[in-house]
């Protein structure tokens, strides 16, 4: 009499929707435990290096703070190649730890970073510091949000933000996926088809603009890999990890 056969389940698919380089500790949580893993990255980022840009950059040395909002747009700034002398300001804040992370790396003191890790709050912790002044240095990608600016202005700031990157979009049709991380609206837009998924967004304007679309996601509670980790295990509550 031949033996039973055991029905086993497939793994649970996670799309990482972020380029490589980005969120590799989830990766490695989800994969210890099972997880299969697919990097499907939904935008990319071009640095603009041209004289114009570098020259509106330069003007930044006349600001008395630098506020990057995004750990892309420390990178990018790297990359602009502008004379030693013009960094740092007297003072640099970082939206969160990632970004804090690699102006340090590049050998610069951060006097700021947002202990929420978003806009708000790093407009917030600005504003109360009590060294705030202007102008204000705000490199970004052409995508971005003007929230930090808003509420600075608001406060009767002179904000000069500076274009330094475009943001470009990498559509993509989702199909036998289980769980799509999205940390943007950019990659929000870019996701054409989000197959029977069930959505993590991080961040409240990622978790906008999914909502935006008429979807519905589990937000993560702050961007550090417990809590993107925690999240994906909410969502999946229906299906069962394979075992080898």
């Amino acid at each position: 009499m031949k033996g039973k056969r055991l029905k086993v389940k497939s793994k649970v698919r996670v799309a990482l929707t972020q380029s490589r380089g980005r969120l590799e500790v989830v990766q490695e949580m989800l994969e210890s435990r099972g997880y299969e893993v697919i990097r499907q990255p939904l935008i990319e980022t071009q640095p603009l290096s041209d004289e114009a840009t570098k020259l509106a950059a330069q003007k930044f040395l006349e600001c008395a703070w630098i506020l990057f909002t995004s750990r892309t747009a420390a990178e990018t700034w790297q990359k602009l190649d502008l004379p030693s002398s013009l960094f740092p300001p007297p003072f640099i804040g970082a939206v969160g730890k990632k970004t804090a992370e690699a102006l340090k790396e590049m050998g610069r003191e951060v006097s700021i970073i947002a202990d929420q890790q978003n806009a708000e709050n790093f407009a917030e912790m600005f504003l109360s510091h009590p060294k705030a002044a202007s102008p204000v240095g705000l490199p970004q990608g052409d995508r971005a949000l003007d929230t930090v600016q808003k509420k600075l202005e608001q406060h009767g700031f002179d904000v000069r933000p500076v274009v330094i990157y475009k943001t470009i979009l990498c559509p993509k049709n989702f199909q036998n996926i289980d769980v799509i991380v999205l940390s943007s609206p950019s990659a929000v837009e870019a996701v054409e088809d989000k197959g029977q998924a069930q959505l993590v967004a991080i961040g409240e304007t990622t978790l906008k603009a999914v909502e935006a679309r008429g979807w519905q996601a589990v937000r993560a509670t702050s961007p550090d890999a417990e809590a993107i980790f925690q999240a994906i295990e909410t969502v999946d509550t229906s299906t069962e990890r394979g075992q080898a």
